[in-house]
């Protein structure tokens, strides 16, 4: 979806830690989703979301699939660069990334530790 003119989260995951590409999931306040592989506008994976509001605030739950993001299961990289970034578009917004802007800069990311599979 074009989700240029909604209030938005976006999820940035570097999962090989070249500091130069990464995956893009995006969802806005209505539960609407974009995901983009760097550069690349046409990747669609499969994932899913889901999404609650009150008056003042919305909150949602993503769920990507490792499959959608490698092929390697059991041996995949453990420590992924990882961006998180807020849009209110006339309003700016907020990043977890640092410097925080715009366009997006992996080697601005922080680290996402994930615990070992259980066998």
């Amino acid at each position: 979806a074009d989700l240029t003119n909604q209030d938005r989260v976006q999820i940035l995951l570097d999962i090989d830690r070249d500091y130069a590409t990464c995956y893009r999931f995006t969802v806005d306040s209505r539960g609407c989703t974009h995901d983009q592989l760097w550069l690349d506008p046409t990747w669609n994976p499969e994932w899913y979301v889901a999404r609650a509001e009150t008056e003042t605030h919305w909150t949602c739950e993503l769920a990507i699939p490792f499959t959608a993001l490698s092929a390697q299961t059991g041996t995949a990289e453990r420590l992924w660069a990882c961006g998180v970034q807020r849009i209110l578009p006339g309003r700016g917004f907020q990043s977890w990334t640092t410097p925080a802007s715009m366009e997006i800069e992996p080697a601005g990311f922080g680290h996402l530790q994930l615990p070992a599979p259980m066998d």
